[in-house]
């Protein structure tokens, strides 16, 4: 089930789903989006549209969804931006921002909680959560409280077995932000596929091992939320980063094992340096060669 899917990027997670022959419940506000998806993906693709920023539309949605069947998945894609200064901000921009970006995850996640039993949620955040931008306060703070409601729904599902992941982009390259924003900063941007990539892998088994949010940083991030002595898996995209929180202490024979590409992995031997989590040495590939920076594939 993907909420907010005829944006850029929930158009995206579709593709990578649907891609995978997975059935696709695609919602939306817009009628006409979610008809051309169906159009697109027939027999694959069901639409419904809600508005999601309503705990009323979003309850008589998933009513909707409950004679259909309960969904193993669910993304939260649904988000906008509008920017404002603190100062200069009016109580609706920080309503509406509030409503669109948090709200709708919230109403969402609460709804599935309710009804699901195992897989697990994936919520899309923003590296403007992390990173303090002049003129992104009210965004800022919604996408800040998906991360922590993703840490707090984790915790709390984990008893029903179900997984709750954020990914966590910086710039997405989109037509409306490249009318928008600077050619610098669009250079930068991310695709659309990379992220859905990253969510897709999150809705798999293969992925079992991953729930709640630790230190995301940078482009699409998986973050692991309790040390594991291995953390395998397949099909991120390149690029993909990964956090790992740790505590003291320093581990020489433990190793990450990252596939990039699919089928064609390599492992990166590391220990820990200090409890803030900074590296002790570059990681080295399995062949001896070294490597320096984040772990990335």
């Amino acid at each position: 089930m993907i909420l907010g899917a005829t944006g850029a990027l929930g158009t995206a997670i579709v593709d990578a789903f649907a891609a995978r022959g997975d059935r696709i419940i695609a919602v939306a506000r817009s009628r006409s989006g979610v008809s051309q998806l169906e159009s697109r993906y027939r027999g694959v693709v069901s639409g419904d549209t809600a508005d999601l920023t309503s705990r009323f539309a979003v309850d008589e949605l998933w009513e909707r969804i409950d004679r259909i069947g309960v969904p193993r998945w669910v993304v939260n894609a649904t988000g906008g931006f509008r920017p404002g200064k603190v100062a200069e901000s009016t109580p609706d921009d920080f309503a509406y921002m509030l409503d669109l970006n948090l709200g709708t995850a919230w109403w969402s996640c609460r709804a599935a909680a309710r009804r699901m039993h195992g897989g697990g949620i994936v919520n899309v955040s923003s590296r403007s959560a992390l990173v303090a931008e002049p003129g992104a306060a009210a965004y800022a703070v919604a996408k800040a409280g998906v991360i922590k409601l993703t840490e707090v729904l984790a915790a709390e599902l984990k008893v029903s077995d179900i997984r709750v992941n954020a990914v966590v982009p910086a710039i997405i390259d989109t037509p409306a932000n490249r009318q928008a924003l600077p050619e610098k900063l669009v250079a930068k941007a991310v695709a659309p596929g990379e992220i859905a990539a990253v969510i897709a892998y999150l809705c798999t088994d293969a992925s079992r091992a991953i729930t709640g949010v630790g230190d995301p940083r940078l482009r699409p991030v998986l973050t692991c939320p309790s040390w594991r002595p291995e953390v395998r898996s397949s099909g991120w995209p390149r690029g993909s980063q990964i956090g790992l929180p740790v505590g003291p202490g320093s581990w020489d024979r433990n190793r990450l094992a990252v596939p990039a590409p699919p089928g064609r992995g390599f492992e990166l031997p590391f220990r820990i340096g200090d409890t803030a989590g900074r590296l002790g040495r570059g990681p080295r590939f399995a062949d001896g060669r070294s490597a320096s920076g984040d772990f990335v594939a």
